[in-house]
């Protein structure tokens, strides 16, 4: 992933690039890849009450070559300055799984 902001009052795209299989350096297309948006700690995530019209986890949608990319709504009840954390899952098959944590911290767009 390559983002580390999220924007108050925005929709924000999140994007997993290069999904590949480590032995063969083939991008991995048609997987099942998910976000889901964890507070600070990691352990808590964030609730249908801070994101409405949200259902966790967003699915990612494949863009080819092994990126795919979500749009977290302008809706995400987030604290300006916060920090928040991505964990994305992807599920190529036959043994192509692989977990991501993004640090990603909301701002107001001019920060």
């Amino acid at each position: 992933m390559s983002d580390d902001v999220l924007f108050l009052s925005t929709d924000n795209v999140l994007t997993l690039s290069n999904f590949k299989n480590r032995i063969t350096d083939a991008a991995i297309t048609g997987a099942t890849v998910t976000v889901v948006l964890y507070h600070a700690d990691k352990s808590t995530e964030v609730t249908d009450d801070a994101s409405p019209g949200v259902s966790w986890p967003v699915t990612m949608s494949d863009a080819g070559s092994g990126t795919y990319r979500a749009t977290l709504p302008y809706t995400l009840s987030l604290n300006r300055k916060k920090a928040y954390f991505g964990k994305v899952f992807a599920d190529g098959g036959s043994g192509l799984v692989s977990t991501w944590w993004k640090r990603l911290v909301c701002q107001e767009r001019g920060d």
